[in-house]
């Protein structure tokens, strides 16, 4: 028989006590909001009121704001409501997960510019055209080289796509890197995505009008979202 250990450790770390434990016994019991962000939250970080308004006011210093944005269900799905997530994710202090969430947001946003893009567009070395299926299967930076090659974007929109692909593989590929700094990355990542989608669906809004990328705009009427 080999000698035992001590450890310290959290046990069923994964577990929602109070709807697995208390629930199952009693199901007149009351799940309380204080229930809910304490196992949304990780035991490390604090969960109490001030401590999520003051996370939320740290990334809202960072975030320019999107005043509108077109009710299409892709753009919603796939590029509001993730980036909505990702400030959600900050403020109960899951930094990986705006990360993440960054991370995906600009890849969808590069799969979207480049489709409604209005040009032919083609690999700067081979010069072959480049379908949407060709562009899908690309990495991130090969998809943001061939948007700035073809001067689809400008080298100020790049250099928010780098950030938030070095920071997401800075966190999600390396087992090794520290996370001592991961709170500012955090809101660096999520500051430019805000800052790409803005640029597209609402660059600024002028004497009550929205303005909007035309390329977006005819995209959107073939989608029926926008009307005349």
């Amino acid at each position: 028989m080999t000698n035992g250990y001590l450890f310290n450790a959290y046990l069923q770390p994964l577990r929602w006590t109070e709807v697995d434990i208390y629930l199952a016994s009693n199901p007149d019991a009351e799940i309380t909001p204080n229930d809910v962000c304490r196992f949304i939250h990780s035991p490390e970080n604090e969960h109490d009121i001030n401590s999520i308004i003051g996370r939320y006011c740290e990334i809202n210093e960072k975030d320019p704001g999107i005043p509108i944005a077109p009710a299409d269900n892709d753009i919603l799905l796939k590029l509001i409501w993730p980036l909505r997530y990702a400030k959600g994710s900050y403020i109960v202090g899951n930094y990986i997960g705006t990360i993440a969430l960054c991370g995906m947001v600009s890849e969808m946003l590069a799969i979207l510019v480049f489709e409604i893009c209005g040009k032919e567009v083609s690999d700067e070395k081979t010069q072959k055209v480049i379908s949407i299926d060709d562009f899908e299967r690309y990495g991130q930076k090969t998809r943001v080289s061939v948007l700035l090659s073809n001067d689809i974007i400008t080298t100020e929109l790049k250099a928010h796509y780098d950030t938030i692909r070095t920071i997401r593989k800075k966190y999600l590929h390396y087992y090794s890197k520290e996370y001592s700094k991961i709170e500012n990355d955090a809101v660096k990542a999520y500051e430019a995505s805000v800052i790409l989608i803005r640029n597209l669906v609402c660059e600024k809004i002028e004497h009550d009008q929205v303005i909007m990328d035309e390329k977006l705009i005819e995209y959107l009427k073939e989608r029926g979202v926008v009307k005349p």
